[in-house]
């Protein structure tokens, strides 16, 4: 199976992600790890006519506790949640969680 042709961008700040987007209302999918994505793309299941990469977009990287809240951005991987000891020791239900969802070889590039 091959995916569908699309339109493909690839901003570097999250304001041109927004910008994009709102352009295109409705018209696109942003991109992150694309292991859910993109086999729906193969299967038809979705039909963007475009896709906004977020990899370059280093304010949705990254686990960061402010006070009592801990944000964590949309380009973070498994990988990086299940090694966090931030996440093991406050969201301890969130990384057992992490562990379950893929296999390690996917942990890299799953969000």
């Amino acid at each position: 199976m091959r995916l569908p042709n699309f339109d493909y961008r690839d901003p570097a700040t999250l304001e041109e992600v927004l910008s994009i987007m709102e352009k295109l209302q409705g018209e696109a999918r942003v991109l992150a790890g694309g292991t859910d994505l993109l086999p729906l793309m193969k299967y038809g299941l979705i039909l963007p006519a475009t896709l906004i990469s977020l990899k370059n977009v280093t304010e949705l990287q990254g686990i960061k506790l402010r006070e009592q809240e801990i944000f964590i951005g949309a380009l973070t991987s498994l990988a990086d949640l299940s090694a966090s000891a931030l996440i093991k020791d406050r969201l301890a239900a969130l990384h057992q969680a992490v562990e379950t969802v893929a296999a390690p070889p996917l942990w890299n590039v799953a969000t």
